[in-house]
């Protein structure tokens, strides 16, 4: 078993030959459960968790998905306990490249009508490529658990879950006022209670701390609905921080869209890797990588090609724009001509 929660159980089987995550729902099918699977069977992004085939039977319904090393949560935590200085676990360049990867799979969904409800760090899955050679891993992040709200409320395991204690951290005010009949503004802004939650995985990820640590589930609802949020880190960029406060919004039309936070945390990125990083740094990168690409060319394995293109994309570009903010422009030019 890899996990279980509120609404069922998730096993890794075997599907085709190949190593896959089966999740579980109980209950048997209806006409909500196909028309989910339908619309969710055809999506396919970079960050977001594909669905691969789907099956059902008198006393469940199960989702074949593809498998993943594990949730953000616990990758979080595992990185804290190595450090073990009570630390952060990750870097600010880091962090901020986990943001965007999750923000532009919100943005995909969201451009597709699909609203997540439940975007939290125990629902973004992660698969971890690690290259010894130059003590580097690269974090893929994949966003996970969406689209499934009506066979989840169905599920025997969910019920009575709407404000159990693990969801209603990352939950937006006006969905808590909506699951007590005393606002509508969820409705208004069906796309923004993700928006909310968002900043809440943007807290995590900059502290490993869930929000509101320590304060039980009603002392939660009672501090989001008076305006109090989780206390951002002294440490991180100024612009970062009013990224996630405008996500904290008690209004729902004043919170960015995730097209604005996706362009946002794209400056942000860059900026970071201008100022940083040195290009020493990224010249020994893009020379693993050009090693890399002949690899690439001659592997005949998709697998590798994807894990390969992942890794291709994200450091030539950081070493592209670390380059261009180098003081020396003839070793600039030199890491760039590695590029080209």
């Amino acid at each position: 078993m890899l996990g279980h929660g509120s609404f069922g159980t998730v096993h890794k089987v075997r599907w085709l030959g190949v190593e896959v995550a089966m999740k579980t729902f109980q209950g048997s099918s209806t006409q909500d459960f196909l028309r989910e699977v339908s619309i969710l069977e055809g999506l396919r992004h970079p960050y977001i968790l594909s669905l691969l085939w789907y099956k059902t039977d008198a006393r469940k319904c199960q989702i074949i998905m593809e498998l993943m090393d594990g949730d953000l949560y616990s990758l979080m935590q595992e990185r804290m306990e190595e450090c073990g200085n009570g630390g952060p676990p990750f870097s600010i360049s880091e962090a901020t490249h986990m943001m965007l990867q999750v923000a532009e799979g919100m943005l995909f969904l969201h451009e597709k009508k699909i609203v997540h409800r439940d975007l939290k760090s125990q629902n973004i899955l992660v698969k971890r490529m690690k290259y010894k050679e130059v003590g580097f891993e690269h974090v893929h992040v994949k966003v996970a658990d969406f689209g499934l709200s009506k066979t989840k409320a169905r599920s025997t395991t969910y019920s009575n879950q709407t404000l159990n204690q693990g969801t209603t951290r990352w939950m937006a005010p006006e969905l808590i006022r909506m699951s007590s009949a005393m606002d509508d503004l969820a409705v208004k802004h069906p796309f923004k209670v993700d928006a909310f939650s968002f900043g809440m995985v943007c807290f995590e990820i900059l502290t490993g701390e869930v929000p509101f640590s320590g304060l039980r589930s009603y002392e939660i609802i009672q501090t989001v609905l008076r305006g109090g949020r989780p206390q951002l880190p002294d440490q991180i960029p100024d612009r970062l921080r009013y990224l996630i406060e405008a996500c904290w919004s008690s209004e729902p039309s004043k919170r960015p869209r995730f097209d604005d936070i996706c362009a946002e945390l794209r400056h942000l990125s860059c900026a970071h890797f201008m100022t940083a990083e040195t290009p020493e740094l990224y010249l020994k990168l893009i020379s693993t990588c050009m090693e890399r690409i002949t690899l690439f060319r001659i592997s005949t394995s998709p697998k590798f090609h994807a894990e390969q293109c992942n890794y291709l994309v994200d450091k030539l570009a950081n070493a592209v724009e670390s380059a261009r903010s180098a003081e020396d422009g003839a070793r600039s030019l030199d890491i760039l001509k590695l590029v080209f």
